[in-house]
C-alpha cells in the first residue's frame, strides 16, 4: 500500500501512469515469489476485483454500444489508469460490453496521459480514423473535452460529478447518459451527412473505466 501510494504521488508529478501488474511484479520478486504471467494477472485481479464491485454501470450499457456498432461506428476507449489492462478488460468482459471495444487505450502502456495531446493522437490512429471524424465522450472538462476540441474532436460532455454546475466549453456537447448518444450521432449525421467515428464511451456509467468508482482512487478518467 505504501509503494502504490508514492507511485500514485509520482505519477501526478510526471504525468505518467504506473501500471499495477508491473509493480505487483516488483514487489513479489524482491520477496523472491516467483509466479507464472498467468499467476501475476490473477493476482492484479484479486487487488482490483473488490474496487470493481464497489462500482455500477449505466443500466443497459450494452444495450446502447449495441446500437452504436449497427449504426457502423468504431468504438474504442481511453483511459486515464493504473490498473492493469489485463485487470480492466476482464472486468468489462463481465460486464458484457469488451466486444464492443476493438481499441482499448489504458494510459498505464504509455509515458503520457490525458490531457496530453499524444495519447488523443495514439487513440485516433489505433481506430484509424482522422481526428475530425471522431466524437470524444467524456466527463472531466479539462482532461477530456478541452484537448479533444483543441484536437478538431467533436466532443461531449457526459454529466457527473466531476463537472457538476460547469459548463461544457464552446463547441462541445452534453449529454446525461451514454444512452442519448444514437440519438445525438444521428442529428450529427443529418446535419453533416456522414459518420463521425466514437472514442472513449467510459464504459463505466459516470466515470472513466468499466464501472462507477472502478479505478479509484487515482485512475482518472
Amino acid at each position: 500500500m505504501v509503494s502504490l501510494r508514492l507511485n500514485h504521488w509520482i505519477s501526478n508529478l510526471t504525468g505518467r501512469d504506473f501500471d499495477t501488474l508491473e509493480l505487483l511484479k516488483k514487489i513479489g520478486q524482491k520477496k523472491g515469489i516467483r509466479l507464472e504471467d498467468e499467476q501475476w494477472e490473477q493476482l492484479a485481479w484479486l487487488w482490483y476485483e473488490p474496487l470493481a464491485r464497489s462500482g455500477s454501470a449505466e443500466q443497459d450499457l450494452a444495450g446502447t454500444l449495441e446500437r452504436l456498432s449497427k449504426m457502423g461506428l468504431k468504438l474504442g476507449v481511453v483511459s486515464n489508469t493504473f490498473i492493469s489492462a489485463g485487470s480492466l478488460d476482464r472486468h468489462m468482459r463481465q460486464l458484457g460490453i469488451l466486444r464492443f471495444f476493438d481499441v482499448r487505450v489504458y494510459s498505464c502502456q504509455f509515458r503520457f496521459r490525458k490531457p496530453n495531446l499524444r495519447i488523443f493522437k495514439a487513440a485516433a490512429e489505433r481506430i484509424g480514423e482522422k481526428l475530425a471524424n471522431i466524437i470524444f465522450v467524456g466527463d472531466r472538462i479539462n482532461t477530456d473535452i478541452k484537448p479533444a476540441v483543441k484536437l478538431g474532436m467533436k466532443a461531449v460532455l457526459k454529466s457527473a460529478y466531476t463537472n457538476a454546475g460547469k459548463e461544457p466549453p464552446p463547441g462541445a456537447a452534453r449529454i446525461d447518459s451514454i444512452a442519448e448518444l444514437p440519438e445525438l450521432i444521428g442529428r450529427i449525421e443529418r446535419n453533416e451527412n456522414r459518420k463521425p467515428q466514437i472514442h472513449n464511451l467510459q464504459p463505466r456509467a459516470t466515470t472513466q473505466t468499466p464501472a462507477r468508482g472502478a479505478t479509484r482512487p487515482g485512475a482518472e478518467t
